[in-house]
């Protein structure tokens, strides 16, 4: 008798059934679309965190800038600011210390003046004899703590640009002029021809004691803050020891998405004022805050926007608002301490 041995062939030799497979194949689609799901709300989560940095990034930056320029207001200026400029006769705009501008529901806008001269030389330039209309020639001498090898030849150069005004009378205009010629010590020459017109004689008597000021020492700025079309906070440096109007000026973005810039000042009687505001007086600016709104780059079509406004104490702007924005509002108040220690009189 023959006998045969019959053996069970294994199942994983014989491969997966098709509803075995089936049942993989949506477990795993389902686990794939929750991971999916969660990696797209976490890039979603990720770049607003990271829009919302980069619009604090923004704020912090455009009050940091304007903080840091603001507090040079009035520096080196003590007697001259806000005085009157003419160029032979030719009244230019005032050499204001503060230019305020008020936008109302727009962004407001701020120019100020200072000295960018690390330090003071220690002494001081003066008119040594009466100087008369009909003279191209101003004699100076120096006051202060002048060293014995110094000259006028060591501080002033042929081409610098200077002012001269009487510090005892601030409402007599200052006259600005080129220097033609300073080869001989206490003897600025100021000829026609350069940056001087025809004429070559200031319409201006300045008497014995009348301070000159060589500006490419001084290192005289004109600084501006305003909000542009495109809500860039722009920033324009003017050099006012250069002739060529083109070349003294530079302008740079400092901030982006700043969708309101507000400007209160505070006087020396203690209140509060918008520019232009009655009673609104530049000599007697103490302190000055300074309120932006500042928004993200791109809307986030999840959010509904917010609505912000700086009124009120903060100034007197529009409300901002459009769905998909975040936005944020900062304010900081900067002490002008150079103006406080100007000798106002009246």
């Amino acid at each position: 008798m023959t006998c045969k041995v019959l053996t069970e062939q294994p199942r994983s030799m014989g491969g997966y059934t098709l509803v075995e497979v089936l049942v993989v194949l949506v477990i795993l689609a389902v686990v794939s679309a929750g991971l999916s799901t969660v990696f797209i709300t976490g890039q979603k989560e990720y770049g607003v965190r990271e829009a919302t940095i980069r619009m604090q990034q923004q704020a912090r930056q455009a009050m940091n800038e304007m903080e840091r320029e603001l507090k040079n207001t009035g520096y080196g200026l003590m007697d001259m600011g806000d005085l009157t400029i003419k160029v032979y006769g030719e009244e230019t705009p005032s050499w204001q210390v503060v230019e305020a501008s008020d936008g109302g529901t727009d962004p407001d806008s701020i120019k100020v003046l200072y000295s960018g001269a690390e330090s003071d030389v220690g002494y001081d330039y003066f008119v040594s004899v009466d100087h008369p209309t009909s003279s191209t020639i101003m004699l100076v001498s120096a006051v202060g703590s002048v060293p014995p090898s110094r000259t006028i030849n060591d501080d002033f150069e042929k081409g610098d640009l200077f002012l001269v005004y009487d510090p005892s009378d601030l409402v007599k205009p200052a006259t600005r002029f080129q220097a033609t010629k300073v080869a001989t010590p206490g003897m600025i020459h100021h000829n026609p021809g350069g940056y001087n017109p025809s004429g070559g004689v200031l319409d201006i008597e300045y008497g014995i004691g009348s301070k000159v000021v060589n500006l490419r020492r001084m290192q005289a700025k004109r600084v501006s803050y305003s909000v542009d079309a495109r809500q860039n906070l722009i920033k324009t440096v003017e050099d006012l020891s250069l002739v060529d109007p083109p070349a003294n000026k530079r302008t740079r973005i400092v901030a982006a998405g700043v969708e309101d810039l507000q400007i209160r000042y505070q006087f020396l009687d203690g209140t509060w004022k918008n520019a232009g505001e009655a009673g609104f007086d530049a000599r007697n600016i103490r302190a000055v805050q300074v309120s932006i709104i500042v928004r993200t780059e791109n809307a986030d079509p999840r959010y509904p926007g917010q609505s912000l406004q700086l009124t009120g104490s903060y100034g007197n702007g529009g409300v901002k608002n459009s769905a998909g924005y975040r936005r944020m509002a900062m304010s900081t108040i900067i002490s002008v301490r150079n103006l406080g220690f100007r000798d106002k009189k009246g």
